[in-house]
C-alpha cells in the first residue's frame, strides 16, 4: 500500500504521522492552500502533540521525511492530482470538501477513505460494520464516519446487546475545531459564529451516522454537541432508557471491561479522576469514565466517554486502511 493524502489539516496531519509510526509508505500530499515550507513547519511544530522524532526536510518536487521522499502537489481538483505518479494506490480524502460519492470518485486510485460523515458513501466504523464493507466494485470507497460516531457506536452495541435499549440521548462536548473563530465574525449559524472563548450549544451529524452504522438504533437515538474552549479531547454525555433491568453501575461497567477484549483498540475504561487534557493522544475511540457514570434507576444509565477527536479518530482511519489491504 502506498498512501496519497488529499488535506493536510489536523486530521490529515495526524493520519500521516500514523502511517510514518506503522511503517507504511506515503507517496504524496495534495493541499491546495498549505504550501512546503508550511508542510514542514507544522511537521516540526504542533499546539497539541509532541514531534515523534520526525525529521523532514526539503528536497526537489516534495519534502524527505525520515529518508522517504514525499511528493507534494497543490490541486484544487481531485481529478487533477497524479497520484499514479507516485504509485498511489490508496487515497485518505481529507479535505473535509469531497466527502460525497461524486466528489471522491474523481481521485484516481483503487481505493479511497473519507474522513468525515457523508450522505451517500458507505458509513464503516471499524470494530462494528467494517465486515460490510462491498469489495465487489472496481474502486472501494467508505467514509470512516465522524469522531463522534466512533466514540459512541461501540458502546450502544455492547448494551444493546445485553440491555436492549429503548431510547437515548447524547451531548457531545466537543473540543475546538478549525471552524471556529477567537473572535465574534458572521456564520450562517450564529452561535458558531460567536467567539470559540464561550460553551456555544450546537449540533451534531451523529445521531444519523449512528443509524447508518447500526441501523437497530433507528429512532432510538437523539444528540446534540456543545462546543467547549479546550484545544483536543472530547466527551460523550450518553443517556440511555433500557428494556432490561440493571442492578448497579458496576455491572455496565463490567460489562464494558469484558468488552473491551472484543473491541481491542477501539474501547477502554478508566478508573482515574482524569480531565480532559489526560486523554491528549489516547489512541481509543472511547474510553469509559466509570467513576463518572451513574445508575439513576433500574432502566436508566448515564456513560461519560472521553475521546481524543483528532488521534484516536486518525487511528480508527489507518485501521480501516489495513482493514481493506488485508481483503484485496
Amino acid at each position: 500500500m502506498i498512501v496519497g493524502i488529499n488535506g493536510f489539516g489536523r486530521i490529515g496531519k495526524n493520519i500521516f504521522k500514523i502511517l510514518l509510526e506503522r511503517k507504511i509508505l506515503v507517496g504524496m500530499i495534495n493541499d491546495p492552500i498549505i504550501d512546503l515550507k508550511y508542510i514542514l513547519y507544522t511537521l516540526k511544530h504542533d499546539s497539541t502533540y509532541v514531534n515523534n522524532g520526525i525529521t523532514a526536510m526539503e528536497c526537489e518536487g516534495g519534502i524527505m521525511v525520515n529518508n522517504n521522499f514525499i511528493a507534494i502537489s497543490h490541486e484544487k481538483e481531485p481529478s487533477k492530482i497524479h497520484w499514479k505518479s507516485q504509485k498511489v494506490d490508496f487515497v485518505v480524502e481529507a479535505s473535509g470538501i469531497f466527502n460525497s460519492f461524486e466528489g471522491a470518485n474523481k481521485h484516481d486510485a483503487k481505493r479511497i477513505i473519507c474522513t468525515g460523515p457523508s450522505k451517500d458513501i458507505k458509513m464503516v466504523v471499524h470494530g462494528i460494520n467494517q465486515h460490510e464493507i462491498d469489495f465487489s466494485k472496481e474502486k472501494t470507497i467508505i467514509s470512516a464516519a465522524s469522531c463522534t460516531t466512533n466514540c459512541i457506536v461501540p458502546i450502544l452495541k455492547i448494551i444493546n446487546d445485553k440491555y436492549d435499549i429503548i431510547s437515548g440521548s447524547f451531548n457531545s462536548i466537543h473540543a475546538l475545531t478549525i471552524s471556529q473563530s477567537t473572535v465574534d465574525k458572521y456564520n450562517k449559524n450564529y452561535r458558531l459564529g460567536r467567539s470559540c472563548f464561550n460553551i456555544i450549544p450546537s449540533t451534531t451529524g451523529a445521531s444519523d451516522a449512528i443509524e447508518c452504522v447500526l441501523p437497530e438504533m433507528k429512532n432510538k437515538i437523539k444528540g446534540i454537541a456543545t462546543r467547549v474552549p479546550v484545544i483536543d479531547v472530547s466527551m460523550v454525555d450518553l443517556n440511555l432508557l433500557l428494556k432490561k433491568e440493571v442492578e448497579n453501575i458496576e455491572e455496565i461497567c463490567k460489562e464494558i471491561q469484558i468488552n473491551s477484549e472484543k473491541y481491542k483498540n477501539v474501547l477502554s475504561y478508566t478508573v482515574e479522576s482524569v480531565v480532559s487534557s489526560d486523554l491528549i493522544g489516547n489512541p481509543f475511540s472511547c474510553v469509559v469514565d466509570v467513576n463518572a457514570s451513574l445508575l439513576i434507576n433500574n432502566k436508566f444509565i448515564k456513560i461519560v466517554c472521553w475521546y481524543d477527536n483528532e488521534h484516536a479518530y486518525s487511528c480508527r482511519v489507518v485501521d480501516l486502511m489495513e482493514f481493506i489491504v488485508s481483503k484485496k
